[in-house]
């Protein structure tokens, strides 16, 4: 009997002690960059093919983010990539504060990515790795393949060429 409570003393403690590790880790902010593509019409100007890169603050606390952009991979740089990264902080809106549960979002335009990548010698095909410096901290999202995005924006070219009485049309 006593071995049974002795044992089940342990196993509550260890839970305590692993919700307490939980809390801990979840206590500060939490934030990690994702990256996208987006298709936007601006008032007069025609649609505009876009990339995205959002932070989101999902700990309890605030933080400050630095810079968002996109990096090369670190990992597997194809010959004559020159490593760097593209910071899209554009209308200098950086640093800022984020709170918890809020979201910082900042688009860049493909060409100019395209541009990069070339002047970067990479192939166009290279993945790009949304970063984002967060309370002094460098954080990496998952890779985008940028064939695929070069793909989906001929795709969606092709499309807007087929269908000539939406030309007009206006979005947003």
């Amino acid at each position: 009997m006593t071995a049974a409570v002795a044992w089940l003393a342990l196993g509550v403690s260890l839970l305590s002690l692993t919700w307490q590790v939980v809390s801990w880790q979840r206590s500060g902010a939490r934030a990690r960059p994702a990256c996208g593509t987006t298709i936007e019409r601006l008032g007069t100007r025609p649609e505009q093919h876009l990339l995205y890169v959002s932070v989101t603050n999902q700990g309890r606390l605030a933080t400050s983010v630095q810079e968002l952009g996109f990096a090369l991979p670190d990992k597997q740089l194809p010959d004559g990539c020159v490593h760097s990264s593209y910071n899209i902080d554009v209308d200098k809106t950086l640093p800022t504060r984020l709170e918890p549960g809020g979201q910082l979002r900042l688009t860049c335009e493909w060409q100019d990515i395209d541009r990069w990548l070339d002047g970067a010698g990479c192939p166009p095909d290279v993945p790009l790795r949304p970063y984002a410096l967060i309370g002094g901290r460098m954080t990496y999202g998952k890779p985008l393949r940028t064939g695929r995005v070069r793909a989906g924006f001929e795709h969606a070219r092709h499309a807007r060429e087929a269908r000539p009485g939406e030309q007009g049309r206006m979005i947003g």
